[in-house]
């Protein structure tokens, strides 16, 4: 288990090399969302190939009130994985508290994928995981649909400062970016969030657990399991994934340089 700082970079040196993976898991896009970074989550999606992919709930914003908006790359996301699934590579829908809804299932229908509550993964080294997009084992009054509402406008209005501030200074701000993870681990206070998750995948005799939910990326071992959490691709721009040689890393998206980034690994 390695953590902390940067450990090395992957650069693509053609618009077509793309990093082989067996397994790559993403959560917390959060389409439809003023807020979601869709494009720079298809540049990434376009230097890495997949055996598998799971989305790890969260994919679509779908809270009732929530300020949303459709884009052109919004869209795309869903062509690149839809092609991704014709191809035959084996695409996951595993729902989350943003987007537990029919049209999700919808969705997931129309473009072929897998749509279940949790999944049961294993690496090519015979560990583990419970898949599940997380929400389930929240404390209860951060689950209420209010809490969230509050939480996603919250969001938004920080991230639309950034955007009005930016123009006016003409460089990018990013007070969101600093302020939502203080907020995500704020919530985590007393929750034991990961200490219901790690229970959870103890009684699945599982070796860990691999979630999304907290938009908190890590990847570490606690409570007697690894604990996976994907981020997000609003602000941290990260995924989870299991190479050819079966270890579960978690890496970082510039999209600036481009550049892959190992975070952690397991």
């Amino acid at each position: 288990m390695q953590t902390g700082l940067p450990m090395h970079s992957l650069r693509t040196e053609t618009a077509t090399a793309r990093l082989a993976l067996r397994a790559l898991f993403v959560s917390d896009l959060h389409l439809g969302a003023l807020t979601s970074r869709a494009d720079a989550f298809l540049d990434f999606l376009r230097r890495v190939e997949a055996d598998q992919i799971f989305l790890v709930g969260d994919i679509f914003e779908m809270w009732s009130g929530a300020p949303t908006r459709w884009r052109r790359p919004q869209t795309s996301v869903l062509e690149e994985l839809g092609a991704r699934r014709a191809a035959g590579v084996q695409v996951m829908y595993l729902p989350g508290n943003h987007d537990d809804s029919p049209r999700a299932a919808e969705f997931a229908a129309d473009w072929g994928f897998e749509h279940k509550p949790h999944h049961l993964h294993q690496t090519l080294s015979g560990a583990r995981y419970l898949v599940l997009h997380g929400d389930q084992f929240d404390a209860r009054v951060l689950r209420s649909a209010t809490m969230t509402r509050v939480g996603v406008r919250l969001e938004g209005m920080l991230h639309g400062m950034d955007r009005s501030v930016g123009r006016w200074r003409r460089r990018r701000v990013r007070i969101a970016g600093r302020v939502v993870p203080r907020f995500h681990r704020l919530m985590l206070v007393g929750n034991r969030y990961q200490q219901r998750l790690a229970q959870a995948a103890q009684t699945h005799a599982c070796h860990g657990v691999i979630c999304g939910h907290f938009h908190l990326a890590a990847l570490h071992r606690r409570h007697g399991i690894v604990y996976a959490n994907c981020g997000d691709w609003i602000d941290s721009l990260t995924a989870m994934t299991e190479g050819t040689d079966g270890i579960l890393r978690l890496m970082r998206w510039c999209p600036q340089t481009r550049d892959l980034t190992v975070v952690a690994q397991a």
